[in-house]
């Protein structure tokens, strides 16, 4: 699995050219930049493979079998590591 494939984007500003990037950030309030930064340090901390389960499922919206088919893995390995994860990433919130 490529890691470049499973680094968090945070809110996707990555994919914008540099001066609407530059723009979204200051239209953030702070309160939200605070709970952007919460929600990216919380998975950093997550394994790369709860990571990359979290990203597919929760970020970019797949269904379990199209999140599976696109890691390589059979959706039962997928769901237990989603449960996992998402157990993980609230205790790093808390």
């Amino acid at each position: 699995m490529d890691q470049a494939a499973v680094a968090p984007d945070g809110d996707g500003v990555r994919d914008m050219p540099a001066g609407a990037q530059a723009r979204h950030r200051r239209s953030i309030v702070p309160q939200e930049q605070h709970l952007q930064a919460r929600a990216r340090r919380a998975l950093a901390q997550l394994s790369p493979q709860h990571r990359a389960v979290v990203l597919e499922v929760c970020l970019r919206g797949r269904t379990a079998v199209d999140a599976a088919a696109a890691l390589d893995i059979p959706v039962s390995v997928l769901k237990a590591r989603l449960t996992h994860a998402l157990r993980a990433f609230r205790e790093c919130l808390a």
